[in-house]
């Protein structure tokens, strides 16, 4: 060999040189030099170093005791005995190990010196682009030393040595240079595993660790008489978490949990999967109902979940029921959506039915849009086949609720045809903020007084029941926009904005008020649905909250604990989370909610007299924590600035009262016209003592000064300057407005007496106003944020009788005789979006044409060859629609059926599997969608 070699001759005296072999076979000498970390050059001498036989080998008789003290003498020699080994000293590292099967198990490890270990290899191996600095404690010096070491577990009897003994004579002399990685105790691994098996985070493992450490509890640090200090000069670990060490743990916690985190997730996940796999899982067979491997470029893998206990929560909740159907991405750190399929249980809560986990196609650019109808239908239907018939019928619910995505929708009604769609009003009321954001801009009055008129609209619109009175409402809004353009007598502001705002309900008419659609999302859609599924209107969901509150819970409770600092899971990691945690708790929680109520109700029944004190208990909570009718007084710089302006319009007017001690007026709503004939008013009250009421939502319903009672102090308070009126007191917390709403004795005029006052009032005024009652809504919107809040919530108008409007709902499905389709709606839902966006980018798209027509290209480029391929797509697409227009004088109500996505899963082990892209940083942006 070209290296110089040297034998540390003090150690290795006994070593004797023409090794003893009890039986050689090519497998058992084999050593997996492949496994060094070696250059090229160290490589080929080794490789020669055995073809020439000039390596050691050495078998031992396990029954003969002279042999196994001659073996234990050369390992001492070599400081690979037991306790050299795990010294932070030796120049020994472990590259390679394994174990036996059988009766007796034994172990092959294989080390290598540190000398010899090439970390620039490594380094290349593992990150070529960013190569780093030698962090092995000994110098490279090209040593060729490593020794394969056979022992039995347990004794450590010896069976074999073999390898390369010499070190070179740079090794011999080589001192420590760097500090070698100090590994942290098992005690404290124990320890930190437990704990985040609990659901602890990684910042309270940490403190934890610091608890335990200076109290001396871990196990291996308590001795006879004490405890024994952590930083002994012997000690080859330590006890405190560092940062290097958080990585460590989380990969002992995946091995914990039975995730092999050297493997590539796709590889896991397939494993588990496979029967034929010494990792196969039942478990998560029997919960996996649909799996199809990503083998080729254009494939997706897919793994749909659904345990027995959510197959049985389907039936019981959401067959012929209601269903909830979104999505959400950023779950995991592959280009991975995540559906989930909800049903709403007997106390109106969530249940999470079916999960749907696919990837995205390669080359996706945005994961949020990397599905379409096709993939969401075969994933429904192969969830419809798993529930399986029951009673001759197979699973089909009668209601969904989605977002505005035609993409869910479409996919619903390929698979139940006669499902009746609703509208989320969330995601609808979304729709209309941001394009309503669009055309009123500013924060002059007159853009909250249209404002607040639009919101009083949609609130009238999402509560109407006939197609012709929303059409109305409509009308009667763009009426008073247009005369107010017309009329020279208004600001030009008002003028400006009125004009814009008329954009807004032409929006509102082309885009959501065609029949089919605005079923979906009204008061009447909702009615049929009650209809259908035999539930009261009031319990048909509206929205889906309740499945964008699981995902909140999803990804922040149960998944962010399993974060390393933040980061995404590994999507075979979730999916073992899933399944064997997250979904067992999720129903186990359920299941003890109502045993624990069922016990309180039985419990207590013989002596509440039958009254069940739980939702006594609820109403009485509720009624405690309502803060509406109570006034006080905080800095509000949104609402100081409109009351401004209420008083600046002179939409205030006060009325005569009968005692100096109270102050009262009326007020014009902001969404109210002054000039038309019973306009909404409300009635104001301020007494000296700081008790004050308000008849608008805000104040009824909310609590504190509103808009309207800050425009009233500015005028008290003026006159007070005057020394007109005594001085009023103003309360600036909640306590002090309960204290002076409980001492006061109001000594406000009956509503009917009320009435005749401010009408009197208001006829020598030259007016004849109608006082509106409580039951009048208006929603207040605060600077720079819409109120998101439900009007129904604030304030129930009166039901008309359920049954004797059943009949009605059926006959008014069809119209002009021919049956609503819902397919239809959403056809026409898809139509109008993709109007509006082609409206959007088509300025940019006729620009970009034109610039073509001159380029010479000056390198390749990516960019341009994907919006060839993309208008390439949209050319043929609309190819397609061209054909069907022509060929068909009506255009088919169904789409026509497109096949569901086939993926042929090879048997056996031998073949490769593709991973899904890898997911970048991103985080979810407030909606602008319109449509």
């Amino acid at each position: 060999m070209s290296m110089s070699m040297s034998r540390p001759s003090a150690d290795m005296v006994n070593i004797p040189p023409h090794p003893i072999l009890f039986r050689k076979q090519a497998s058992w000498t084999k050593v997996h030099i492949k496994l060094l970390v070696l250059s090229t050059d160290q490589l080929s001498e080794i490789e020669a170093c055995y073809a020439n036989g000039e390596h050691y080998l050495r078998e031992f008789n396990k029954d003969d005791s002279i042999d196994q003290a001659l073996g234990r003498e050369i390992l001492e020699g070599l400081h690979l005995d037991a306790e050299r080994r795990s010294s932070l000293e030796s120049k020994w590292t472990k590259r390679w190990s394994t174990k036996s099967d059988g009766k007796d198990l034994w172990r092959r490890i294989l080390f290598q010196c540190k000398c010899g270990y090439d970390e620039t290899v490594r380094q290349k191996k593992d990150a070529p682009s960013t190569p780093g600095k030698r962090q092995t404690p000994y110098d490279f010096t090209g040593c060729l030393s490593h020794v394969e070491v056979s022992e039995y577990i347990g004794s450590g009897i010896l069976r074999r040595i073999i390898g390369i003994l010499e070190h070179n004579s740079g090794c011999v002399v080589a001192k420590m240079v760097r500090l070698p990685s100090i590994p942290l105790h098992q005690d404290v691994y124990d320890a930190a595993l437990a704990q985040m098996y609990e659901g602890a985070s990684m910042t309270a493992v940490r403190a934890r660790n610091q608890q335990l450490l200076s109290a001396g509890n871990y196990p291996s640090m308590k001795v006879a008489g004490g405890t024994k200090t952590p930083f002994d000069k012997s000690a080859n670990w330590h006890y405190n978490i560092e940062n290097h060490d958080v990585q460590t743990i989380y990969r002992k916690y995946a091995r914990f949990l039975g995730v092999d985190i050297t493997q590539q997730p796709q590889y896991n996940l397939d494993n588990w999967l496979r029967r034929d796999s010494p990792d196969f899982m039942p478990e998560l067979e029997q919960a996996i109902f649909y799996y199809a491997p990503r083998i080729a470029s254009g494939s997706r893998l897919v793994a749909c979940i659904a345990t027995p206990e959510m197959n049985e929560a389907a039936w019981r909740h959401s067959h012929k029921k209601q269903l909830l159907l979104d999505g959400t991405f950023g779950v995991v750190s592959s280009r991975m959506l995540l559906f989930i399929a909800m049903g709403v249980d007997d106390n109106t809560k969530g249940l999470p039915l079916a999960f749907f986990l696919f990837s995205a196609p390669g080359g996706t650019k945005a994961t949020h849009g990397a599905y379409d109808t096709s993939i969401l239908q075969s994933l429904l239907a192969k969830w419809k086949e798993s529930l399986g018939v029951r009673h001759g019928e197979s699973f089909e619910p009668y209601v969904a609720i989605t977002d505005c995505d035609t993409r869910e929708r479409s996919a619903l009604l390929d698979v139940w045809p006669s499902v009746w769609l609703l509208l989320c009003k969330f995601h609808l009321r979304q729709c209309w903020t941001a394009k309503r954001k669009t055309v009123l801009k500013g924060g002059s009055y007159w853009k909250y007084h249209i404002q607040s008129r639009f919101h009083e609209m949609e609130r009238r619109l999402l509560d109407s029941e006939s197609h012709e009175d929303a059409l109305h409402i409509i009308a009667l809004e763009r009426q008073y926009l247009e005369q107010n353009v017309s009329d020279v007598n208004l600001t030009t502001d008002l003028k400006s904005l009125s004009q814009k705002a008329i954009s807004y309900l032409e929006y509102i008419t082309s885009q959501w008020m065609a029949r089919d659609i605005w079923t979906s999302w009204s008061l009447k859609g909702r009615s049929i649905a009650s209809v259908r599924t035999g539930i009261p209107v009031e319990s048909i969901i509206p929205t889906t909250n309740h499945l964008e509150s699981f995902n909140f819970v999803l990804k922040y409770k149960f998944i962010g604990p399993h974060k390393h600092s933040g980061h995404r899971l590994r999507f075979d990691i979730f999916i073992h989370l899933l399944v064997k945690d997250i979904i067992p708790d999720v129903y186990y929680r359920r299941y003890i909610q109502a045993q624990y109520s069922n016990w309180l109700k039985e419990r207590f029944a013989a002596s509440s007299g039958g009254v069940d004190l739980q939702q006594t208990r609820s109403m009485v909570e509720a009624e405690s924590g309502f803060r509406g009718s109570l006034l006080w007084w905080t800095e509000d710089t949104n609402r100081d600035k409109q009351a401004e302006g209420i008083a600046a319009a002179g939409r205030l007017t006060p009325v005569l009262s009968s005692s100096p001690f109270v102050l009262r007026a009326t007020c014009a709503s902001t969404s109210a016209n002054v000039l038309e004939v019973g306009h909404r008013r409300y009635w104001l009250e301020l007494h000296t003592n700081g008790y004050g009421s308000c008849q608008c939502p805000d104040f009824m319903y909310r609590g504190g000064a509103c808009k309207h009672l800050r425009a009233f102090r500015r005028i008290v308070e003026a006159w007070f300057a005057r020394r007109l009126v005594p001085y009023f007191h103003f309360p600036t917390s909640i306590e002090d407005a309960k204290r002076i709403k409980a001492a006061s004795l109001p000594t406000s005029t009956p509503a009917s007496q009320a009435v005749l006052t401010v009408q009197a009032f208001q006829n020598l005024m030259g007016q004849s106003t109608e006082l509106q009652g409580t039951d009048d809504m208006e929603q207040e919107s605060s600077a720079g944020e819409e109120d998101q809040s439900d009007p129904e919530n604030l304030c129930d108008e009166a039901e008309s009788d359920f049954v004797s409007n059943i009949i009605l709902f059926y006959l008014e499905e069809t119209y002009c005789g021919v049956k609503k389709d819902p397919y239809h709606a959403v056809q026409m839902h898809k139509q109008n979006k993709i109007e509006h966006q082609a409206l959007r980018v088509l300025p940019i798209l006729h620009g970009i044409a034109t610039d073509l027509k001159d380029l010479q290209l000056d390198h390749p480029s990516k960019i341009l060859d994907e919006l060839q391929e993309t208008v390439s797509d949209i050319t043929a697409s609309m190819s397609k629609i061209a054909v069907n227009s022509e060929t068909s004088a009506k255009p088919p109500s169904r789409r026509a059926e497109t096949p569901a996505p086939t993926i042929n899963q090879p048997s056996g082990t031998q073949y490769r599997l593709l991973p899904p892209s890898p997911e970048r940083a991103s985080k979810r942006q407030q909606s602008r969608n319109v449509v």
